[in-house]
């Protein structure tokens, strides 16, 4: 798990589908929700061995104890109050909650499916 003086509270945005309520259509709405999270740099290692393909110094990666997040989806992190949007998921597999995402700041993102 990760430390928790190295998480800081992020605030998640994500869009709701459009639905039919009593004949009506409501349209798509943002929620948002607070997760602990890490964003920290990209170190050579992870840009020597990245299967996505070329990162800028945009690129930081993001660590969650198990909080899943969607490629494309945007958080802002409150410590610095910096919004990102996730590229890809870097998957530890099924053995370990630990949840890694590579993030770019918004605007910059050139998102890719996992």
């Amino acid at each position: 798990m990760i430390p928790n003086n190295l998480l800081h509270t992020c605030i998640a945005v994500s869009v709701q589908s459009s639905v039919y309520i009593k004949g009506e259509l409501v349209p798509e709405a943002e929620v948002t929700s607070t997760f602990q999270g890490a964003v920290l740099p990209m170190s050579n290692e992870d840009l020597r061995y990245a299967p996505e393909g070329t990162y800028t110094q945009n690129n930081q990666k993001l660590y969650t104890n198990g909080v899943a997040l969607n490629v494309g989806q945007r958080f802002t992190d409150t410590y610095d109050n910096k919004t990102y949007t996730v590229i890809t998921e870097l998957t530890h597999g099924p053995i370990h909650p630990l949840k890694r995402y590579i993030v770019t700041t918004a605007g910059e993102a050139d998102v890719r499916g996992t």
